[in-house]
This record gives C-alpha cells, structure tokens and sequence, in this order.
C-alpha cells in the first residue's frame, strides 16, 4: 500500500515578531504532523521571535527582507511559490492574501488559497474604504476564509459557504514552566498586596488611557493595589508622561517581556480594555492567558471577546471607554476573594475545553484536507 502524499502549505506572514497572529501561527506549525504535511514559511522581514524554535518543522524559510508588501513584493514572491509549488497558500495578512491570489492568476496555479486576516471586529468599517476593495476581491477570490471570532467573520461579511472560525489555541504548558511569584514581584519591585495588570500593545487600538485613569483613581485612594502596564509601542512614553512621580512606584510599565505568563501569575485580576469604534478584539490572547493562568477578567464588550468571556461567570464585560465602571467593577473584585478564585478556575476551564491547541489543530487540517479534495 502506497504511503499518502504531504500536503505541501506554503504559509505567508509579514514581519515574525511577538503578535497574536504570529503565535497562533507558530503553535499551529508545531503541531502539525510531519508525516502528513509539508510546510514552508515566507515572511516580509525575519525577526527571529519564533523563528528559532520552528525552524526544525519547516522544509524550507525564506524572507523577502521587505519593510512592506508592495507591489515589488509580487516577482520575488512569485519567485518562491513557483519554486516550492504549494497545494496550499494559507495567507496570514489581507496584503499577502491579495498577492496570492495574483500571483496564482498569473501562474495559472493549482494551489488552493486560505485567507487568514480577519483577526479583528471593529463596531463598523468604511464602506468606501480601500479596505473593504481589497476585502471584496480577497473573498470573491480565496477558496477559504478562515477567522478567529465569529464577530470578526460576520462583521466583514465572509461568505458562510467558504468560512469557518478557528478559535486561538493556547498551551496550557505554557503555564506550568514560571517563574516564582516572590521573584516576579521583586523584580518590578511591587510590595502591595494586590496586583491589577493589562498585556496589550501601545498602540491606539488599545484603550490604555482608561486603564491609566482607573489605576490612577484607585492608588490615589488605596496603598494595597499595584498596576502593571505589560508590553510596548509607539505611544508607551506618552503614557508613562501622565503618571506622576509619586505613583511610579505603582503605576510600573515593564516594557516589552518575553515571560508573559509569569508575569500575569502575579495578577490578582486581568485586564484588557480596547478601542472598539476604530479597531474591535478579534479573539485576545491575552484574555486567553489571563484564563489560563486562572485570573477573573475584565474586558471592554467589543469584537469576539464576549467569544471568550461569560459575562459575570469567568469575568466582566463592561462598556468602552468608561473608567467609571471600570473602578466599580475592580472595587467589588478585590472585595471578594471567592468570587476572584471561582471566575478564575472557570475562565480556566473554559480554555481546557474550548480553546486547546489540540481544537486548533484539529480544526485546521480538517480545512485543509477537505480543500485538497475538492
């Protein structure tokens, strides 16, 4: 008996630096079998996040060293799809996707493309906009629209014939391997008894300035509570301007880390507040840590986060852009040391149960076999 052929995946990403969807991606390349498939990677421009540990799984990796995809993109990239001759182009960015699809038209190419850039659920986009051209020609085009929320699919419209939402899948190993709290804390210095947290980028689609103004309401008024503002971005230093110096010590922005989940064992409550006019969560990863590390959430109600959250079970939804709701939702938190450690272990089992990598895995190769078949 005649051993079945590999599926050949050629994925196309941009730059591989620290974002959801380059996680996503890259659990999703671990975990695929090699024995049924084989995958290759071409990114706009290498950096080396996750690089190094994927390099053993891909048959072969190639960078465009491109600061953006542009047109000139188009014979380089042509270049090395002709070379590797996919079954498959599984494209990560709307720009990619836009290229695939070209570059298969001027081929005259066989391989089957899946769009993968619906990663966010704005309240409403542009009906004018050059986006929703490039999103009609991207879904009248792909043969597979793959989003990560249910939201973000019916928001932009995916064709339900061709689509299928494949939640973020989270290692739960992840969180077996931390740090110890006592050295977390000694690190940032933090002496309070409690610890509110928020991991998200500085940039305008998050809503850093409500979780500031909170925090600075609340250290005003208690000395047991500390902030910590995780990760980094172009409006970081605008941020850190706003807090005064008699606050720094509570108020810590610890810039970009690499041991996220260590640091958000120290979190007695996980935050995410976001822009939903302009931007909208698609499926947060870091929800998804705050849960697996068994953290009660509060959340700003936009996108595919009510995917993730139960409001009042494994945390809070609560309204954008109100600081306001926000200190009462926190207050009553940290009143209730039962309530904290029950909305934890739920958040907990819902990402056992529902967000696995093993889900995740299932759900893709699913896609792509039933692809090849047709």
């Amino acid at each position: 008996m005649s051993k079945a052929k590999k599926i050949k995946i050629l994925f196309l990403i941009g730059s591989y630096g620290t974002g959801g969807k380059e996680r996503q991606l890259a659990e999703l390349i671990k975990i695929l079998p090699q024995d049924q498939f084989d995958i290759h990677l071409v990114v706009k421009k290498e950096e080396t996040y996750y690089i190094i540990d994927l390099k053993n799984k891909l048959s072969s990796f190639y960078s465009l060293e491109r600061t953006r995809f542009g047109l000139s993109s188009i014979p380089l990239l042509k270049k090395h799809i002709r070379k590797i001759n996919p079954d498959i182009v599984h494209s990560w960015e709307a720009a990619t996707s836009v290229f695939a699809i070209i570059i298969k038209i001027l081929l005259r190419g066989k391989y089957k493309t899946i769009d993968g850039s619906i990663r966010q659920a704005p309240a409403s986009y542009n009906l004018f906009s050059l986006y929703r051209v490039e999103r009609w020609f991207i879904q009248a085009f792909s043969n597979f629209i793959i989003g990560n929320s249910k939201a973000g699919l019916s928001i932009y419209n995916a064709p339900p014939s061709k689509s299928k939402c494949v939640y973020n899948g989270f290692d739960i190993q992840r969180v077996n391997n931390i740090t110890p709290l006592d050295v977390v804390k000694k690190t940032f210095l933090i002496q309070t008894k409690y610890v509110i947290g928020m991991v998200a980028r500085f940039e305008p689609e998050k809503d850093w300035e409500t979780f500031l103004t909170t925090a600075i309401k609340i250290v005003t008024k208690r000395q047991d509570v500390s902030f910590l503002a995780v990760g980094d971005g172009s409006m970081i230093s605008m941020y850190k301007n706003v807090i005064e110096d008699s606050f720094k010590t509570r108020i810590i922005f610890t810039g970009h880390q690499k041991n996220v989940e260590s640091i958000v064992n120290c979190f007695d409550i996980g935050i995410l507040t976001s822009n939903s006019d302009t931007y909208g969560e698609g499926l947060s990863n870091s929800i998804l840590e705050y849960m697996a590390s068994a953290k009660p959430v509060i959340a700003t109600n936009c996108g595919g986060t009510s995917e993730l959250i139960n409001n009042e079970v494994n945390g809070y939804l609560i309204p954008p852009k109100d600081p306001a709701i926000l200190e009462i939702v926190i207050e009553s938190l940290l009143r209730d040391k039962t309530k904290r450690t029950n909305m934890g272990l739920k958040g907990l089992h819902k990402v056992k149960t529902e967000f696995s990598l093993e889900r995740m895995g299932s759900d893709f190769i699913n896609i792509y076999q039933s692809l090849i078949k047709r």
